[in-house]
């Protein structure tokens, strides 16, 4: 299962829309989900996923196919 997430937050800096999208403020993200897609006010949008070694690398490839591709 997973969830999608409309952010009221936008970030200017990569660096801080990554480090909220790791854990984002504690209490906004499901991380009993396999991944919560995290859209923010400003379009953009990134994934938090399961990081164990075998699931991370599966959402990785399908972020940057629906990036790259579409």
């Amino acid at each position: 299962t997973f969830q999608v997430i409309l952010e009221e937050k936008s970030f200017t800096e990569l660096t801080d829309r990554a480090k909220y999208l790791l854990h984002g403020d504690g209490r906004s993200f499901w991380f009993d989900k396999s991944f919560c897609l995290i859209v923010f006010s400003d379009g953009k949008c990134g994934i938090n996923a399961e990081h164990s070694w075998a699931d991370a690398p599966v959402v990785g490839h399908m972020l940057e196919y629906a990036l790259t591709y579409e």
